[in-house]
Formats: structure tokens, sequence, C-alpha cells
């Protein structure tokens, strides 16, 4: 910058921001005399923030997610910029359920609880010293990933023990046979009520479903119009109830339409439900709850599912 001695310009274009006003004194002679005075003025930086778009890297439901912003920022005209300056902020679009920004630190994080039928897009603002850039982001939330030891699939629905022991069901569920204390369809697998660990069996029914637990505990849930789930009524049920008579001491079960057998630690067999045919196998087609098949010669060690 300068000043022109003729006009009294001060012009020029500053090449540094200042760190505080500038100040200078200019004086002034006209015909002898002379006069002066103090200016100042503050020289501002030019700072030019941007901001890449991208794709953000893929997340999953239920799973913990972390990714910063600060990787895509960038920003010219100040030689001290300090990206921990920056504040951030959604411009436009939603991110994700469960997914939110950080406005200090620009970190995308939570724990995603919807999977994204397509790619979530939304625009970030990055702002620094009044200047602002922003850019577009792509996020993918696919579904959860789980591990399998066992499956079973009923009349519309499927059931998997995971490697951790936990029980998800999906499919129908206009009886309850899911298990989620709903009635409501799943498209994806749902825990199943206070099943969430220590499940070693599993049977699903045309309408109903049945575990074993590690305790050798047997419950089931879902439809109960011919006492299948053998709770001693004929109430459907929606979330897991305990089979009368067997709270311990099952080895595995076996889910039919309208009737269920399961054999005990001992290798005996116990059935109910529906009996019309005499698929109880008790000589009669009288409606049980749960009892005792006796057989004279043998134990048996597995039921067909």
């Amino acid at each position: 910058m300068s000043l022109d001695a003729v006009t009294g310009v001060v012009a020029g274009t500053p090449t540094a921001a200042t760190t505080a006003p500038a100040s200078f004194t200019v004086q002034v002679t006209y015909k002898a005399k002379d006069g002066q005075a103090v200016y100042s003025f503050d020289v501002a930086a030019n700072i030019v923030v941007t901001l890449a778009g991208s794709t953000l890297p893929k997340a999953t439901v239920n799973t913990a997610y972390s990714t910063s912003l600060q990787s895509y920022l960038s920003s010219a005209g100040d030689a001290a910029f300090d990206a921990a300056a920056t504040r951030w902020s959604l411009a436009e679009g939603t991110l994700p359920a469960g997914l939110s920004l950080d406005a200090t630190t620009g970190e995308v994080a939570g724990t995603p609880t919807t999977k994204t039928t397509s790619p979530a897009s939304f625009t970030v603002l990055a702002s620094y010293k009044g200047s602002d850039g922003q850019a577009v982001y792509t996020i993918e939330v696919g579904g959860e990933v789980f591990n399998v030891s066992k499956l079973d699939v009923g009349g519309n629905h499927t059931c998997a023990i995971t490697t951790a022991g936990g029980l998800k069901c999906w499919g129908r569920n206009n009886y309850g046979q899911l298990g989620d204390t709903s009635t409501t369809d799943r498209l994806v697998p749902v825990d199943v009520f206070g099943l969430v660990s220590g499940v070693v069996g599993v049977s699903a029914g045309e309408n109903h479903t049945c575990a074993v637990t590690e305790a050798g505990n047997l419950k089931c849930w879902g439809i109960n119009t011919s006492g299948q789930l053998g709770d001693t009524s004929t109430t459907n049920r929606v979330t897991p109830v305990d089979v009368s008579g067997l709270a311990s001491g099952v080895a595995s079960v076996s889910a039919d339409r309208n009737h269920t057998c399961a054999i005990t630690t001992t290798g005996g067999l116990k059935c109910w439900g529906l009996n019309n045919y005499g698929q109880l196998g008790d000589n009669s087609t009288t409606c049980r709850i749960p009892f005792q098949l006796r057989f004279a010669t043998f134990k048996i060690n597995a039921l067909k599912t």
C-alpha cells in the first residue's frame, strides 16, 4: 500500500493480513502550511475455504460408525490456518438415522439404526474466520451383519441363532411368531424378546416358534389356537412363554402347524397341541398340554424339524 503525494490516495494491493490495525500519520502541506493526522485501518485476510465432496465409507446398521470430514477441508489465504477453529453444520439434507455431525470436530458419527434403500445425500458447510465452503457428501447404510450357527424356516417366517447365542427372526408376524412384542411383519431380522443370548435350539412352525435355552428351558410364542405353545392356554403370544413342565431338561424341539414335540435330556419325548389325528401319540385324539410319551425299549435322540 502507498500514499500518492499528489492526490492523497492510499492505494495498492495488500499482500498480508494485519494482526492489529495499521497506524500511520499523514502530513499535508499547502502554501507553506502543514497539517497532520493519524489514520489506521485493517487488512483482512482473503481466506478461501474449500470442501471436497465425497462418498463416505459405508456404514452398517447397529454398528458404531465414525468418519471425519476434516480430511476433505483445505484453506488458502491464512498461513496460520487452524482446522480446529472450523465450525461445521448441515446446509441441506439429513444424515441417516442414528448419525450426527459434530459442529466442532466435523466428525460424522453414531450408530445407524436403519438400512438405506439408496445412499443418503447431504450438504455440509464449513465456516472459518468469516469464510465458508460447502460440499455434498453421500453415505450408504447397509443391513446388519451377523454370523449364524443354526437356522430354521417356518410357514412364512425364518429364525436364526447367532454365534453369540442370540435369536433373531424375520418375515410374517401376524400371530406374533417373531417374538418381538408385536404383530408387525419384519423385512430384516429382529431380536426375539428376552432371547438375545443363551439360545441353543430353535424350531419354526407354521405360525409359532419354539426355542431351547442353555439351561434346557423351552419357550414358545406365536399362534396358540390349539395349545401348541404348551402354556396351558389357547392365547396367542407375541413374546416367549415357558412351556408348562419344561423349565429345564429339554434337549431339542420340533414345532409343526398345530402341535409341538420336545426331546428331554433323558431321551423322553413330550408332545402337545392339536391331536385330531392322534399326532401327539398318546393313544387318543384329545388336545394336550405337554405330557410324557412312554417307550419301553428305546430313547429318542432326535426329531425331524
